[in-house]
């Protein structure tokens, strides 16, 4: 299962999807969003919410990279703080523009 994931305090969001081999669409399976819940709390509820919803199913999370700068009071990134929670965060440097680029062209 794919597990993207957009950080944020006020609502962090995550959508969960699986790829169809045999017609090629990805499934959007599930989503869920939080309102003003620290990241680790929230990332602590999607794993159980994951694991009761797909049991046994191997997910990979892809996340937000522009959710790296570290926090003032934790010295933690984003990334950091979902590592903390034993998920190895999948994402890629590029910048808004680039991003936008690529949604537009798969619209």
């Amino acid at each position: 299962l794919w597990v993207g994931m957009d950080y944020g305090f006020v609502h962090p969001a995550v959508v969960v999807a699986q790829e169809d081999l045999n017609t090629m669409q990805v499934r959007v399976l599930w989503e869920y969003m939080g309102n003003e819940v620290m990241l680790e709390d929230f990332i602590r509820d999607v794993q159980r919410r994951i694991a009761r919803k797909f049991p046994g199913h191997d997910t990979e999370w892809y996340v937000d990279p522009h959710g790296r700068a570290r926090n003032a009071q934790t010295g933690k990134s984003d990334p950091d703080l979902t590592r903390d929670c034993g998920i190895t965060p999948i994402f890629r440097d590029a910048e808004v523009k680039v991003g936008l680029s690529v949604i537009a062209t798969l619209l």
